[in-house]
């Protein structure tokens, strides 16, 4: 079991940022419009320097693509949308991916021109 990998609309609330914590306001980041992508351990790949077995590679590619609410924002612009149509949505990880790649670019075309990150529950 892992966690969800979720696309969030807006700019995250930061509650406390230190050198090795960063408290990300949850309330805030539920209240924002999200598609939940599907799930990953980013913990296990680092643990066992593996990610191809714990991150489901659109996943993977996302999160290139996409800063965690602790480092920031991006735009979502045409060009980030013909960026993550160019992934190949394959998954050969025990971990579930949720939505198709048509279903994620179909909300975020409707987000154009504000602000997005993710975050893993």
């Amino acid at each position: 079991m892992g966690c969800d990998f979720t696309i969030h609309i807006g700019k995250p609330k930061i509650r406390k940022r230190t050198f090795l914590e960063c408290d990300i306001d949850s309330e805030h980041s539920l209240k924002q419009p999200r598609i939940v992508v599907g799930e990953c351990s980013f913990l296990k790949a680092s643990l066992f320097n593996d990610p191809y077995t714990f991150v489901p590679y659109p996943i993977m590619k996302l999160s290139d693509l996409i800063p965690y609410a602790c480092d920031g924002y991006v735009v979502i612009t045409e060009d980030l949308i013909k960026k993550i149509e160019s992934i190949e949505w394959i998954n050969t990880t025990s971990y579930e991916l949720y939505v198709t790649k048509e279903e994620l670019i179909e909300f975020l075309r409707k987000h154009i021109g504000k602000p997005c990150y993710y975050i893993c529950w």
